[in-house]
């Protein structure tokens, strides 16, 4: 099972009261104790710029859990994965491209191209040690997520061979949330919210997991089904993506973690398919159940 709790990042569209520590060490000890047994932090935002990364992860990996952190490498320098890596931190890094035009298009910067080369290789020689081969099988700690999309269509093979044995190459496809809802048709090349096959099939075809970071054995995002988000300020959501479902569901603060984790299982149980938010009509659905206008 998976307690997705993402670190506290103030966006300027949107600013969230962080939980204080010790309500997250009291969230992580309920979680534990309905046995889940891995911490991710999908951050809103870039989790590395949250100051408390640290002593998150530490208390995770007291309690005996493993964290999965995702981040844009930006921050993430040598010692920082040195820290994450004495404390049983998986890492997967969202990059969409290598080539620096591309890349400044979709991240939204060009300024730290060179800095997110450097920090690659930096958690690439750091993490190299873990890496394991257990009866033809690698086992590694590095992902690297890309969303496939229009504009690095044609890159996509040369991102993955770059990953090579060591990191888990993940090939995503755009969800309809955030940023994306102004740049769809640029993204992908279609109404707006409407999936491009094209882009499902290569993503599919490239991906290491079979589909997302989070997809179990049978394709269903593991983040749903098996897990419950609490964001920043003890919002629980649907999932990590499922942004819009924001203050329907309950907090931590006022219900204990076994009731939202049943309130959530209660809203998606005859649900089937593997991703909630790239199912818009379902999705629509159960928000409109939830009560959202």
């Amino acid at each position: 099972r998976y307690a997705g709790l993402t670190a506290g990042i103030k966006l300027a569209t949107r600013v969230h009261r962080d939980l204080p520590p010790s309500a997250r060490k009291k969230t992580l000890e309920e979680a534990v104790a309905l046995g889940a047994s891995v911490l991710v932090i999908p951050g809103e935002g870039e989790p590395l710029l949250y100051p408390g990364w640290r002593e998150l992860v530490a208390l995770a990996c007291a309690l005996g859990m493993t964290s999965v952190l995702f981040t844009n490498a930006v921050e993430l320098d040598a010692a920082a994965a040195r820290f994450a890596l004495d404390h049983d931190v998986s890492i997967i890094v969202s990059l969409d491209s290598f080539r620096p035009e591309t890349y400044a298009r979709l991240a939204g910067r060009a300024d730290v191209f060179d800095r997110v080369r450097r920090n690659l290789a930096a958690l690439r020689g750091v993490y190299r040690p873990a890496v394991e081969r257990r009866d033809g099988t690698i086992v590694t700690r590095l992902g690297l997520n890309t969303v496939v999309c229009l504009p690095n269509l044609g890159e996509a093979v040369e991102i993955k061979d770059w990953c090579g044995e060591e990191v888990l190459f993940i090939a995503n496809t755009p969800v309809y949330e955030g940023r994306a809802r102004k740049h769809w048709r640029e993204l992908a090349g279609m109404p707006d919210g409407e999936p491009n096959p094209a882009l499902a099939e290569t993503a599919k075809r490239l991906s290491e997991t079979g589909g997302p970071t989070s997809a179990r054995p049978d394709g269903k995002c593991a983040y749903l089904y098996n897990g419950l988000t609490v964001d920043s300020d003890g919002e629980v959501l649907i999932c990590p993506d499922a942004r819009a479902s924001r203050g329907l569901i309950g907090n931590i603060a006022d219900s204990s973690l076994a009731e939202l984790h049943g309130r959530v299982k209660r809203l998606i149980a005859k649900a089937s398919v593997p991703c909630i938010v790239r199912s818009p009509a379902l999705y629509a659905r159960l928000l409109a159940s939830l009560g959202k206008k």
